[in-house]
Parts: C-alpha cells; structure tokens; sequence
C-alpha cells in the first residue's frame, strides 16, 4: 500500500513475510557455500555524505583487502532510503529509528560543537542549514535557540557548511568528527546540541547473509570510534 510517508505491507504482505525470508536465507546460504566463500557480492550502504565520506571510506581500504571478492556501493545522501524496497542493504542513520521491522543497533554516538577557522574573530554569524532541511533536529534547535542571530550562509551539507567554515565565512555548529577532519577550532558561542545516537539498520534476512555481516562489523567499529 502506498501512503505518504512510503510503502507499507498488505495484510497478506505482512502473513507471508517472514516465509519469503527463510526461503532467502535458505536459498543465499546454497549459493554462498563455504564461510570464506561466501563473503563476495554487493552491498549498498546509504548514510549521510559527511559520515560516508569521512568514518566509512577510511575503513573501506583494509575491509577490501580483508575480503577481496567484496563490492561495496556507497549512497550519500540525506534521505532514509527504505530497505524493505532493496534499496541499501545497510542504512546508518542519526538518531533511535521508528522501523518496527528492521534490525537496529547503536553504533556510536555524534557529538557537536561550534566551529570556526582557527584565529577568526568577527561578529557572531552562523552558519546554518538551509530552509529545505529545517526538519533536521539540529536546524529545530538553532532555530528555537538563536532565531535573532544572522545566518550568513546555508547549506543542507555538513562538508559544505565546515569548509564555509574553514574560508572564515562564519560559524558552524557541527559533528566533531567533521570540525576535525577540517581543522576547525571550537568556539565558545553556546552549548551544542546534545549528542545524537547513530544506528546501524539492515533486515533479518540481509543479515545472514556473510557480505553484510562483514560490513556490519566494519562500519561499527569505524563509528564507535567517533571522537
């Protein structure tokens, strides 16, 4: 059934469920074979741009090596994609999911803080996320907490919004693994946003599979890393 905020089962969907998965995992544990073998394929992870590009990608070297016979699709993007659909096998998401039928775990937690390029010392503007993404918990919080000071510049995108910072365009309240990674230097502007949970999703049936596993595992350690 189509709705509004995505697809839902059938009713029938729903009763035949969990047989369509045995007979997955049935079927994917015949083509996988032995252990070691098993670990070849595809994977598609969807994750936020920042998260993708600076915790998974510098653990993708040693999981490739590890597994040669491993592929792995990287999806960058802001939206929840729906793994009922195949549309990732592994979603990594900030904040507690509401998905009743995945697999969930904790893998970490973000904290923020406010950046700016080292040395700046101008007026207090911020920058912010754009108007599209006032959804965002943390665009919520800026808005309610300092709705008088100036928004220089926005963006949808962490990345965007710390090398604005690193040009000296203003200041930033972001992750800090983002601040790092951009050589930002905290500022002593407000209190940040609380920490935000990170949870990594994936379904049952996915999961017995020996790729996704590996890449679970991966991703995990990379995230519980998050300074």
């Amino acid at each position: 059934e189509r709705r509004r905020d995505g697809y839902r089962l059938t009713a029938e969907g729903a009763r035949v469920l969990g047989h369509a998965e045995a007979m997955e995992a049935g079927a994917l544990a015949i083509a996988d074979g032995p252990a070691q073998a098993a670990v070849r394929g595809r994977v598609r992870v969807s994750t936020l741009a920042s998260l993708a590009q600076l915790v998974l990608l510098p653990a993708l070297p040693a999981l490739l090596a590890a597994w040669p016979e491993l592929d792995v699709d990287l999806l960058a993007e802001a939206r929840n994609v729906s793994l009922a659909l195949r549309e990732a096998d592994i979603a990594l998401r900030l904040g507690r999911p509401g998905d009743s039928d995945l697999i969930g775990r904790k893998v970490g937690e973000a904290r923020f803080g406010f950046f700016a390029a080292p040395g700046y010392d101008a007026e207090a503007r911020l920058i912010a996320y754009d108007e599209d993404s006032q959804a965002v918990p943390e665009a919520v919080w800026m808005a309610q907490r300092f709705p008088e000071t100036r928004r220089v510049f926005r963006s949808n995108s962490h990345l965007i919004q710390a090398e604005a910072a690193r040009q000296g365009v203003g200041i930033a309240h972001l992750p800090l693994y983002v601040a790092r990674a951009f050589g930002l230097a905290p500022v002593d502007f407000a209190a940040p946003h609380p920490p935000r949970e990170v949870w990594m999703l994936t379904r049952a049936a996915a999961l017995r599979t020996a790729r996704v596993r590996v890449c679970c595992d991966a991703f995990a350690a990379a995230l519980q890393a998050l300074p």
